[in-house]
């Protein structure tokens, strides 16, 4: 592949993780008084998971391919790095209580408080990106209004803790 198939990679597998992650936060949301019928809400979860390290692997493809100007752009290796660690550790954090939730297994406040900070981490590093890029591309509005609608809806259903 050359250097344009690649960056289109790129883009395409960011659109398709942020369309999983919102999918995965708003079926949670129809369904989180059903533990039973979470099971879709975790499958959108994975898809996102798998799909943004397809993501991440492109980005070190294109990386090789342009000496790391893409990364060089985005703050570095120094910035990529812990913020690619920091994304997996929110992502199995979210999916550990979603989990332990369809099998109605009790969830600790602390895991339920992790699970919903790395739901925001997660969006706020999507947010980044689609706010970098309103300027030239006002059609960059639209999901990140998505992104907010669907962590709020997320948020909004829970009364201080998550439970079973």
């Amino acid at each position: 592949m050359d250097q344009a198939q690649v960056e289109s990679l790129v883009r395409v597998t960011a659109r398709l993780s942020a369309a999983a992650f919102v999918a995965a936060l708003i079926v949670f949301s129809i369904r989180r008084g059903h533990p039973a019928r979470l099971r879709s809400a975790i499958r959108f979860l994975i898809a996102f998971i798998v799909v943004h390290t397809i993501h991440f692997a492109a980005v070190v493809w294109l990386a090789l391919i342009t000496d790391s100007e893409n990364v060089r752009d985005r703050g570095g290796w120094t910035l990529l790095v812990p913020v690619a660690v920091l994304f997996y550790l929110a992502a199995l954090a979210i999916l550990r209580a979603w989990s332990n939730l369809a099998a109605r297994s009790w969830i600790s406040g602390g895991a339920g408080w992790t699970a919903h900070a790395g739901v925001v981490f997660i969006a706020l590093v999507f947010l980044n990106s689609y706010l970098a890029r309103v300027g030239p591309r006002p059609a960059y509005w639209v999901p990140a209004i998505v992104m907010i609608a669907a962590v709020t809806t997320y948020l909004s259903g829970f009364s201080g803790r998550m439970s079973r």
